[in-house]
């Protein structure tokens, strides 16, 4: 009961804050000093308000500059790409097989900008000082105040010193630095960085070789294999990996972090724990790698029947071993999800499972669960719908459940909509009766389970119910004011699904409501997921659940709310097809990877765990390393 009352207060404040930090829809706008215009912006030398160049594009509104395989002249400018004006932030994202820079002096210089790359592709930038007109101290591949890499970029920074003549001052060969932040700069979610220098000549000054020097904190937490890499070649002895003014440096789950030619870092002493290192000689270089050993194992545990109806039965035994605490079980159908989907908010306040039967019988997997299994330990069956036949009845009636014995609970409606109000009714009446407040109601579509099913574990464990929409509006005044006198309001998917206009003016005015979508059904889930692990603090990633995300298959999803809502962690969607692979391995290297405590148990639902969605090889692959 703490632990319940704990989860609805955090609940409560999650609400409190989302008046100040959380304005939902409401309109954003930037700063003087935000995201640059074309007109900050050169490249090629020109102003990209007056040209912009083949393969390049950008968003003022967003500050996203998009390179789609675009290749810059061959060492045309000192510096290729500037970012100058009151700009403070921009994105810079890759597209197409390749993109190229190229400099004599600075690749991307953006000095007082914070720089995001981000995407699957990559950047290959070129700093060469080939004349001797060229005489600078130093030369960068990139030049900004902070620097954050995510999504799986990649960037190449080759930089390259040639003898130059003598002048009054003596030789001046610069030295080359592939990355200067003011700031901080994170290297992450799967990322790559890499650079490779050559100097004819020793620099003048004793003035290093630098792959990163930052004047904040360097984190690098990619799980990348090899992901960052930096060689230096020729006759300047102070070559250093990483340098950090403040000398703070984090390394955690890489792979693989080597450098050639030089030290780790500016720090005397200092080597990632975990990490061991091997040298190799060669002309003018000598190599130091660091390899991960091997990190905590991360497992995976397969929860699956041979139908849906078995799988559910499977997980209420993983959840619930010796039977229902209460005694109480809930029954759904297994063959239409609309009456299933508010279950889960009656079904976490009384702590029962939910099991799947047919709509003419009690399904033999579940009949065998409650009279074999949990033998004596059920005393009450709540059957949610309406669509239930005699012959259903009879069976239960056979195992000594009814409404005449007093133990058997119908909850329903005319439809799936009146089924949801009925079912918050009964929510709340047991609530009431248990002390547990309901600080919350959650809105999605009847016409599809998707968003409802993501939504599954936190309308469990949180007490959270969830009404029905259809077209994104409430299709009965009832189910309008339920939703308007809820204190706080989480709308699952998109507008076109879940309307605001499912809100009270009340509720619209002081961003009493979040929503929480992505751009479809996968990404939906893992933004609900975001939200209450990250946002809200209210779950963990450990003993995140997989289930297929599609119309086959929606009930594993719905047997796993019961199993994630006590574990209070999120059940992701995955997909049967080549997207799959898109759309959850990269979210879980993002989320998972960088985690020392969390993500180490996994649950693979139905038909998720027999292995035939493609996500589970890639995933499982991941999952035990080795």
């Amino acid at each position: 009961m703490k632990t319940r009352l704990r989860r609805a207060a955090a609940l409560v404040l999650t609400a409190l804050m989302a008046l100040v930090l959380l304005p939902a829809t409401a309109e954003r706008t930037e700063a003087a000093g935000g995201f640059p215009k074309k007109s900050d912006i050169t490249l090629e030398g020109q102003k990209l308000s007056v040209h912009m160049p083949d393969g390049v594009s950008y968003d003022e509104s967003t500050g996203t500059l998009t390179f789609d395989d675009y290749s810059a002249p061959t060492n045309a400018y000192n510096n290729s790409l500037i970012v100058g004006g009151s700009a403070s932030r921009m994105t810079i994202t890759f597209g197409g097989s390749s993109n190229v820079i190229n400099a004599s002096r600075c690749a991307i210089n953006a000095p007082n900008c914070d720089i995001t790359f981000t995407g699957s592709g990559s950047l290959s930038l070129a700093t060469n000082v080939l004349h001797d007109s060229d005489n600078p101290e130093t030369i960068y591949g990139i030049l900004c105040k902070s620097l954050t890499m995510k999504g799986g970029t990649g960037i190449h920074i080759s930089m390259m010193n040639t003898t130059m003549s003598s002048s009054p001052g003596g030789i001046k060969t610069a030295n080359c630095i592939a990355v200067r932040a003011t700031g901080d700069v994170t290297i992450g979610e799967n990322s790559f960085i890499g650079s490779r220098t050559y100097c004819s000549q020793e620099h003048g000054g004793g003035k290093p070789d630098l792959g990163i020097s930052a004047g904040g904190a360097i984190t690098i937490s990619s799980t990348r294999e090899s992901q960052c890499d930096f060689v230096h070649y020729g006759y300047n002895e102070k070559r250093i990996a990483l340098s950090s003014d403040s000398k703070v440096i984090n390394i955690s789950n890489t792979p693989r972090f080597s450098t050639l030619s030089g030290d780790l870092t500016n720090i005397d002493g200092f080597t990632p724990a975990g990490y061991i290192a091997y040298e190799e000689e060669d002309e003018h270089s000598w190599r130091a790698s660091f390899i991960l050993e091997p990190p905590v194992p991360r497992h995976y545990v397969s929860i699956a029947g041979a139908n849906r109806f078995a799988t559910a039965v499977e997980v209420a035994k993983t959840a619930f071993q010796y039977g229902p605490p209460n005694g109480e079980v809930v029954i759904v159908t297994g063959r239409k999800f609309p009456d299933a989907l508010a279950a889960n908010g009656y079904a976490g306040v009384a702590e029962a499972p939910i099991l799947l039967s047919e709509l003419t019988s009690l399904r033999k997997e579940t009949r065998e669960l409650l009279s074999d299994y949990w033998a004596g330990a059920v005393s009450k069956v709540t059957v949610i719908g309406n669509e239930f036949s005699g012959g259903f009845y009879s069976d239960l009636k056979a195992l000594g459940f009814s409404e005449a014995a007093g133990n058997l609970q119908k909850i329903g409606g005319k439809n799936r909509y009146k089924t949801a109000e009925a079912v918050y009714e009964a929510t709340v009446k047991l609530a009431s009766s248990k002390g547990i407040p309901i600080t919350a109601v959650a809105v999605a579509t009847g016409q599809e389970p998707y968003d409802a099913l993501s939504f599954s574990p936190w309308a469990y464990g949180w007490h959270i119910p969830i009404l029905l929409v259809k077209n994104g509006v409430p299709t009965s005044d009832k189910t309008r004011q339920m939703i308007a006198e809820a204190p706080y309001v989480f709308l699952l998917g998109s507008e076109k699904v879940c309307s605001e206009k499912s809100l009270s003016a009340e509720q619209r005015a002081h961003f009493l409501y979040q929503r929480l979508a992505g751009s479809n059904r996968y990404k939906t889930s893992q933004e609900i997921a975001r939200f209450f692990v990250e946002m809200a603090g209210g779950g963990t990633y450990n003993g995140i659940a997989f289930a297929d995300g599609t119309e086959a298959h929606y009930p594993d999803a719905l047997a796993a709310g019961m199993l994630q809502g006590q574990l209070d962690a999120p059940v992701i969607l995955m997909v049967e097809g080549d997207k799959g692979v898109k759309h959850v391995l990269p979210w879980v290297m993002e989320k998972l990877s960088v985690k020392e405590t969390e993500g180490n148990y996994f649950y693979f639902i139905g038909w998720a765990a027999e292995g035939k969605s493609n996500e589970f090889g890639s995933l499982a692959g991941w999952i035990e390393p080795g």
